[in-house]
């Protein structure tokens, strides 16, 4: 039985090392690539089907008031907010977490379901005739239009931070998150507060 000299060795050594950097790592990092966007597929659609299904509920409904559908929102990002806050209470890396995958995710909640629920109405018109048709229609029309400033900073500032006045660390992109979807809360549960009392 011959023994492998010590230059054979290292020859096998490195043609295996060069197998694993340049053949099986770019092949896990796209098979990884691969699964995020087919995910993101999943996600976005859920989030489609979620919204067109609150609006035909919401259509239903005999007597939907716009106040209500302003403080369920103010009351949704407020509970994210609590989330947002709790949960970096809790474990260390919930901060990146929320920065890198939460804050997207919600971004893409914000515009895909509000969308979703705004084409809805105009297509069920067509067909379909309900009481709260115009209604949900218009607030979703007015939400997707006015949501569109805050978005636009959270994907600033705290998604991809290309604002000079932005450090591009967890921390400041998690404190910009957090403050957004605070002010975002209060905001929306003072308008949905002024429209019930001129209702």
């Amino acid at each position: 039985m011959s023994v492998m000299s010590y230059g054979t060795i290292r020859v096998c050594y490195a043609n295996e090392m060069f197998r694993v950097r340049y053949i099986l790592i770019p092949k896990i990092r796209y098979l990884i690539y691969r699964m995020r966007w087919v995910g993101t597929l999943f996600f976005n659609a859920a989030v489609v089907l979620l919204g067109v299904a609150a609006a035909c509920e919401l259509a239903a409904l005999p007597k939907l008031e716009t106040h209500k559908l302003v403080n369920a929102s103010g009351l949704f990002y407020g509970l994210v907010a609590a989330l947002v806050l709790a949960g970096s209470l809790v474990s260390g890396k919930w901060k990146d977490f929320c920065v890198n995958h939460l804050a997207p995710g919600l971004i893409r909640l914000s515009i895909y379901f509000p969308g979703a629920a705004f084409l809805t109405p105009l297509f069920m018109t067509r067909f379909i005739h309900k009481p709260s048709t115009m209604i949900v229609g218009k607030f979703f029309l007015t939400f997707t239009f006015f949501s569109l400033i805050p978005l636009g900073i959270c994907t600033e500032a705290v998604v991809e931070p290309t604002l000079p006045f932005v450090k591009d660390d967890i921390d400041t992109r998690w404190q910009w998150f957090l403050s957004l979807l605070m002010l975002s809360s209060a905001g929306l549960q003072l308008m949905a507060a002024i429209l019930s009392m001129a209702h």
